[in-house]
């Protein structure tokens, strides 16, 4: 028989498993860029790629910086991967199954800046919000508008589940400039693993029931047939 520990423990596995969509867990992507020109990453058993619109110039680099700073939450780490390109070319990041709890992890996005527009607007093809830090920027529809300062830090969420994201219109400062990214995410469960997780949650669930009338039968609080 199922001991109440193991019980609680057993509960508190498929609960935590099944609330991930809601508390954020992600994982962060490991980019590779050992083919040139070319920039794929891994996160949570998923697969990125990652194409430009246009082609860039000069091939996007991967690099390391400090994303523990109060623009973020939840922190990166302290030699945190990222992924650098102008601040005018347009990306598009395919996943090779769905994702959810998307957040996009935004280093020296350029704002306005002196004689250059007064906002700058960045487009995805679905609704951000944001997450932490930006504290000078603002979103409105599919937008993330850059304004007050010339450099932008924080986090963008996307909630998903997505299969891919696109920043369909970059940054129109007259200044371009490298900026950086990352990101992290959850694989959406399989079909079969939630179906697995919610019918765990119900063993236990009538396991449970099942120990509570047995204990009212055996101090007489139950009534009997």
């Amino acid at each position: 028989m199922m001991s109440t520990r193991t019980a609680a423990f057993v509960f508190s596995l498929v609960f935590s498993s099944l609330m991930a969509g809601s508390l954020h867990a992600g994982t962060f992507v490991t980019w590779d860029d050992s083919v040139p020109g070319i920039i794929e990453g891994t996160a949570d058993g998923v697969n990125v790629s990652v194409a430009f619109s246009p082609d860039p110039p000069e091939a996007p680099t991967i690099g390391s910086t400090n994303m523990t700073g109060s623009d973020y939450d939840p922190p990166g780490g302290s030699n945190q991967s990222y992924v650098a390109v102008d601040s005018d070319i347009g990306i598009t990041w395919t996943f090779d199954q769905p994702v959810e709890d998307l957040l996009l992890y935004l280093n020296f996005w350029r704002g306005s800046q002196k004689n250059g527009p007064p906002d700058n607007l960045y487009t995805f093809d679905q609704p951000p919000s944001i997450k932490s830090g930006l504290a000078d920027g603002s979103v409105s529809g599919n937008s993330f508008i850059a304004s007050s300062v010339e450099w932008n830090m924080g986090i963008l969420s996307f909630p998903g589940p997505l299969t891919s994201l696109s920043l369909l219109t970059p940054g129109s400062a007259t200044l371009v400039a490298e900026q950086r990214h990352t990101m992290s995410f959850n694989a959406v469960p399989e079909p079969a693993s939630a179906a697995l997780l919610l019918g765990a949650a119900g063993t236990v669930g009538l396991w449970r029931c099942r120990r509570r009338s047995s204990a009212a039968l055996v101090d007489g609080t139950g009534s009997g047939g």
